[in-house]
């Protein structure tokens, strides 16, 4: 049993390879149109392999724009971000999954509870988990559906309000479990710098 128990290597090995064809890469965008629009700045690598600050960075984008009622868009609006601000973009763009198809119907109806709440309007709440939640998010499809203005008004101040709010708390987590990491690894583990360099294989 001991032989077959996984390495920190090797775990690091199974992540790289999972999402190796899932996020873009550098070496995916050279001589796209991407390329020709922001020139050399888009392989910096700061945008493609994380440091304490780009990864905490990436988190909050991806945190933030998530819990925005961006879901068409929002891989395209965190990897904007993520270029203007230098921070990391496959860890942002991973993160946006947080809200999916599944997901979406949960986190927008809350949002659009909580702003009305926020707003003083009839029908907010707080509360995460609702008994009635297939009525509110039928009730709110249907009025978003429809250009209701007071739905639109209550969804963007009540996911502006948690996306800033949980982006800053994303920051902060993924700030301290990164130094936290690290002092594991001093101690324990004495993996290299290389072992999270980017590949050559991905480079441009």
């Amino acid at each position: 049993m001991a032989e077959n128990t996984p390495t920190p290597i090797s775990r690091l090995s199974r992540l790289k390879s999972y999402f190796k064809g899932k996020i873009p890469t550098p070496k995916d965008i050279h001589g796209t149109f991407l390329h020709k629009v922001f020139g050399e700045k888009v392989f910096d690598m700061r945008l493609w392999w994380p440091n304490r600050w780009s990864f905490a960075g990436g988190c909050a984008v991806g945190t933030f724009v998530a819990l925005t009622p961006t879901i068409s868009i929002q891989m395209l609006v965190s990897g904007v971000i993520c270029f203007f601000l230098r921070y990391n973009i496959p860890v942002a763009l991973a993160i946006c999954w947080i809200t999916n198809p599944l997901t979406a119907p949960f986190f927008y109806t809350y949002e659009y509870e909580f702003g009305l709440w926020l707003t003083g309007a009839e029908g907010g709440t707080v509360q995460v988990i609702s008994s009635n939640f297939l009525h509110d998010f039928l009730n709110f499809a249907k009025q978003f559906l429809t250009g209701d203005w007071e739905t639109f008004k209550a969804l963007m101040i009540g996911s502006m309000v948690i996306s800033i709010v949980s982006g800053v708390v994303a920051w902060i987590g993924a700030y301290a479990i990164w130094g936290w990491l690290s002092l594991l690894n001093r101690k324990y583990f004495h993996l290299s710098s290389s072992h999270f360099r980017l590949p050559r294989s991905l480079r441009k």
